[in-house]
């Protein structure tokens, strides 16, 4: 991931009883399956996406693709045909509102919610979501590069 990108998570509402059972290993990095695990999504619960995003080429099978993946995009991981890890990511230097927006409403009608990095549940709103990207240091870093140069 791009220094000026940030990915969210997303995943089943229900799903946010059992958050806290998300494991993070040595390099802070989770494995959220269990988080989609008996909630039998499959592939076509996604096909409004196309709605938002063009569809892109994926280097596996298990992968479906949405957008460009060096900006703003949306990911969806399966096994077996059913859906294991759902993600999106934020080119915070394009102008991803309305973007943003389309997945924030997908989201609120697909009963899902959206994540930071760190697990913790967003608001589905566009005034949130934009502050925690704002707040986020690695777009501070970014913007600071960026007045260097």
């Amino acid at each position: 991931m791009a220094l000026w990108q940030n990915t969210f998570i997303i995943i089943p509402s229900e799903s946010l009883k059992i958050i806290n059972e998300v494991e993070f290993d040595e390099d802070n990095l989770f494995d959220d399956s269990i988080l989609w695990k008996e909630r039998d999504y499959k592939i076509s619960s996604f096909d409004s996406i196309d709605l938002i995003f063009t569809k892109a080429e994926s280097w596996s099978e298990s992968l479906l693709i949405w957008g460009d993946i060096h900006s703003n995009c949306f990911k969806v991981f399966t096994e077996n045909g059913e859906v294991s890890s759902v993600s999106f990511r934020i080119d915070f230097t394009s102008e991803y509102e309305f973007v943003l927006s389309e997945i924030i409403q997908f989201c609120i009608i697909s009963n899902f919610s959206i994540l930071d990095i760190e697990l913790t549940q967003i608001p589905l709103n566009l005034v949130s979501i934009k502050a925690d990207i704002d707040s986020y240091n690695k777009s501070n870093k970014y913007i600071k590069l960026l007045n260097i140069k």
